[in-house]
């Protein structure tokens, strides 16, 4: 199969940058009128039409492409069944007829790939190649997309957007929170979750709560408790405690399906952020806050640019 540009785009971007803490633009940087915001927001099935049910009901080996603009500024997610997710900050985006031009954000927030998306209402997508000349004429390597899931904004409604981006970066790059060792540095502990050959010996957690359509966790070291389970809610208890709810993925539901089944159940998780250190009592222990890429490595990040805990 041919591979995509935008799988081209997102590779070189993954392959240059380093264990930076990037953060995206805020969101009145994006001169996007509001209406492709809405078209864009929520979650596309690539080259396949979705079975009449969500893209979190379904089992597709295909990818799936999300987007979100209320409350990153701007942010793309590029999920690749069935549990690898790629967090893109977007640096711009505009629109000129039926095409969207959006450029992702790479090193030091600068403008680093753009992608060329024809709107296709009422539901479809296509991901054109790097036009030349202003031709945005459909190419057989073209990348069709098709809405299977609209925003659902109800799981994290009542947090704010700074103590939403302690748990989940916007930038490009993934955060990870690893558990705290004994006499290591965290400039240590975050470099050793970049080496694969050690990596499985860590304990660590991945929070995805921007979405607006995929809200998981996903811990390595915890059994099977924390493996990728879907999130249902996010609230706050006070300006620096959050209050999480996770679904147990029931057996019936298969390994591949993002579905827990309809027999799961719910369980809760305490997060305590104290500026330096994400606490979780329930899973006894004090993670470190890493960001950056498997291929690059990652370094401490306490907190994101300008938030306050």
């Amino acid at each position: 199969m041919l591979k995509p540009f935008i799988v081209q785009a997102l590779s070189a971007i993954f392959g240059f940058f380093g264990a930076v803490p990037f953060v995206s633009p805020a969101a009145a940087g994006i001169p996007l009128d509001q209406s492709t915001k809405d078209y864009l927001e929520g979650a596309w099935l690539t080259n396949e039409q979705p079975k009449g049910i969500s893209c979190t009901k379904q089992n597709s080996s295909n990818s799936q492409y999300e987007f979100e603009f209320r409350k990153s500024g701007g942010r793309f997610v590029w999920y690749e069944p069935f549990d690898v997710f790629t967090g893109v900050g977007i640096f711009s985006a505009q629109r000129d007829g039926d095409v969207v031009t959006i450029t992702f954000a790479g090193p030091d927030q600068k403008a680093w790939i753009p992608i060329h998306i024809r709107l296709m209402p009422p539901d479809r997508l296509e991901f054109l190649d790097d036009p030349v000349g202003g031709d945005t004429a459909p190419s057989t390597q073209s990348t069709f997309a098709y809405r299977c899931d609209r925003p659902n904004w109800t799981v994290t409604n009542d947090l704010s957007v700074d103590m939403e981006r302690i748990l989940t970066s916007p930038a490009t790059g993934t955060t990870l929170f690893v558990e705290v060792g004994p006499r290591l540095t965290d400039t240590l502990i975050c470099r050793t979750a970049g080496d694969e050959s050690l990596k499985p010996r860590l304990r660590w957690l991945q929070f995805e709560i921007i979405g607006p359509v995929h809200y998981y966790v996903f811990g390595v070291g915890f059994g099977h408790k924390l493996d990728l389970q879907p999130i249902r809610s996010v609230r706050p208890i006070d300006n620096h405690t959050f209050a999480i709810e996770v679904q147990e993925r029931s057996p019936s539901a298969g390994g591949l399906a993002w579905d827990p089944g309809s027999q799961s159940k719910l369980f809760a998780l305490t997060a305590i952020w104290d500026g330096s250190r994400l606490r979780i009592p329930e899973l006894g222990a004090s993670f470190v806050r890493c960001f950056g890429t498997s291929q690059r490595g990652y370094a401490p990040a306490p907190l994101p640019s300008r938030v306050k805990p």
